[in-house]
């Protein structure tokens, strides 16, 4: 796919997402699916921004970078023939061709292929052009170097997932507030926003907080997304609960069995992370007991109609847009976890996180 092929898909999206006076464009199954189209038309600015406007013209004619580019090239394709067809469906059902009710859905497979984004835009963000410039005579020096310094910060990512993230302070603090209120009810607090946003992070910052880890007696972490697999997220939930636990060898009966065991009678908090629709929801629940002692489910969504249905009336949290600086800083903890960030990718960087 050529760089002119990309930038048309972006004009046929952006038609998709915005045009409300066309009416083909106004049919029902396409306005559902246009959270899905925007989330996949953001990705491809930015991986269109990083990867062809680089001022540094000259870290484009390294392989490495070259074959990401034809990565994202092979991924831009699979995600037009994915909305092509699901167009034609449309157009089709609408003229009678197609009796079935059911239309082909873009959201489950372009999944896929924002996974593979995702992948792209993490190992261009990655890259040592440092260890790609120098000479052979140099490269056993510095890798040694790299690599006692790679040891440290494996180290340290895995503490990750316990340190104290930039921003969301207010907003953790409202969160933790109603987790951990009287109520003997189980509860559901959601956290809705768009897409990067944060708002992963900032479950994770409620899920480590000190007071959260003391109120609960057992805490877990489910991650859904738009496709899921119901043993899957069993097992899920399960690891994050204990993960001596053998698993592999058993029935999803017994996984819920076990499941079900981990949680009776305890006060838990279970994290259901990025759940993209009402029927995910409707099945997750069965899992979760209700012992009348104050147990929480905290929920991720960038759909509000999604956490309004796991409870009316609930707290449903917001999360607003980002200052620049607390963006910034965002990003670089999750592409660099810590790390400094090589001054060559700064430019795209900030522009990603302006975006």
């Amino acid at each position: 796919m050529a760089y002119a092929d990309i930038q048309m898909l972006m004009g046929k999206l952006k038609q998709l997402i915005y045009s409300n006076d066309i009416p083909v464009i106004n049919n029902p199954s396409i306005l559902s699916e246009r959270p899905q189209f925007q989330h996949l038309y953001e990705e491809l600015g930015f991986m269109i921004q990083i990867l062809f406007n680089h001022e540094d013209q000259d870290l484009h004619s390294f392989e490495k970078v070259r074959k990401l580019k034809r990565r994202f090239k092979v991924a831009a394709e699979e995600a037009e023939g994915i909305v092509d067809i699901f167009l034609t469906t449309v157009h089709c059902r609408n003229n009678g061709y197609f009796p079935r009710s059911d239309v082909f859905q873009p959201s489950l497979h372009l999944e896929v292929v924002m996974r593979s984004i995702e992948s792209i835009k993490i190992e261009f963000m990655t890259i040592n052009i440092d260890n790609m410039k120098m000479d052979s005579s140099l490269r056993t020096d510095r890798l040694q170097s790299a690599g006692t310094s790679h040891t440290r910060n494996s180290r340290g990512s895995k503490k990750l997932l316990e340190k104290v993230i930039v921003g969301f302070n207010r907003d953790a603090e409202i969160i933790r507030d109603k987790l951990v209120e009287d109520g003997k009810k189980l509860d559901v607090i959601s956290i809705v926003g768009m897409g990067g946003i944060g708002k992963t992070t900032l479950a994770n910052k409620v899920f480590t907080d000190p007071f959260v880890v003391h109120h609960f007696y057992v805490r877990g972490w489910v991650t859904v997304s738009q496709i899921f697999d119901k043993r899957d997220l069993l097992i899920q939930v399960l690891t994050s609960i204990d993960d001596q636990l053998e698993l592999e060898k058993a029935t999803d009966y017994q996984l819920r069995a076990m499941l079900h065991k981990s949680l009776m009678g305890k006060r838990y908090m279970i994290v259901i992370d990025d759940i993209w629709s009402k029927e995910a929801w409707d099945k997750l629940k069965l899992f979760f007991p209700d012992d009348n002692i104050g147990s929480r489910i905290l929920l991720t969504s960038r759909l509000t109609e999604v956490a309004s249905h796991a409870k009316s009336h609930g707290l449903i949290h917001h999360l607003q847009h980002l200052t620049e600086e607390e963006s910034w800083k965002l990003l670089c903890e999750k592409v660099f976890q810590g790390n400094e960030c090589p001054k060559w990718l700064i430019a795209p960087g900030m522009q990603i996180a302006k975006n």
